[in-house]
């Protein structure tokens, strides 16, 4: 549920497949709200999902990584939440930075001693650019405060031409910012990255070629 001044009592619902909701933090205004969606599983264990809830855009589910992921607070403009996700398996630190996921524990991991994990999220700074929550080493447990990594300068696009033969993709090049020396693409089967979802990593050289588009079906 979500009280303002203005709108009063408002029932924020869940999403479909689930049976429950659960806010942890909302921001400025009440203008996003973000928490957790629940469900049951066979067996009596519960599953559950990081939300993001919005006046215009009502229940959303954020994206994850193909498993369990939690929201458990945001930015005053709404824009950066945290939380964590869980990925092979092991629950990891992330935020969302304008709905789009990171996993902060792999874009921080090379400021961590050897065996240390970031496990969750559980604050974020109001202008969004610093966060704090729970990391382990083996058995033991404890506290991090974390700068928010910004994201790179976009690539200098440098030319874009079909593929002989295919309608639906094309070629791209590109070369990199200042300072860039890998590239992390991520690619999905659906607008909301939550289904098919691919990474690819690789170095950034002086100029870069990918084919981009539609993916390819034969119907088999």
């Amino acid at each position: 549920m979500l009280w303002t001044p203005a709108g009063g009592l408002q029932v924020l619902g869940t999403a479909f497949g689930y049976e429950a909701s659960q806010a942890y933090g909302v921001s400025d205004g009440g203008s996003v709200v973000v928490g957790d969606l629940m469900r049951r599983l066979p067996g009596g264990y519960w599953d559950t999902a990081a939300f993001r809830w919005t006046p215009l855009g009502g229940m959303e589910r954020l994206p994850d990584m193909g498993g369990r992921s939690s929201a458990r607070a945001v930015s005053a403009d709404g824009r950066i939440i945290g939380g964590s996700v869980v990925v092979g398996g092991m629950q990891r630190a992330a935020i969302w930075r304008d709905g789009v996921l990171h996993n902060l524990h792999d874009e921080l991991s090379r400021e961590l001693g050897l065996g240390e994990v970031l496990v969750e999220v559980t604050a974020v700074s109001r202008n969004g650019r610093f966060v704090a929550g729970m990391g382990g080493r083996g058995l033991e447990r404890f506290v991090f405060v974390a700068e928010v990594p910004q994201p790179p300068e976009a690539p200098q696009l440098v030319a874009i031409w079909p593929i002989e033969g295919e309608r639906e993709r094309a070629m791209i090049s590109w070369a990199p910012p200042s300072g860039v020396t890998h590239y992390r693409l991520q690619s999905a089967l659906d607008p909301g990255f939550t289904f098919g979802v691919s990474t690819l990593e690789f170095p950034a050289g002086p100029y870069n070629l990918l084919p981009v588009g539609a993916p390819m079906w034969d119907g088999g």
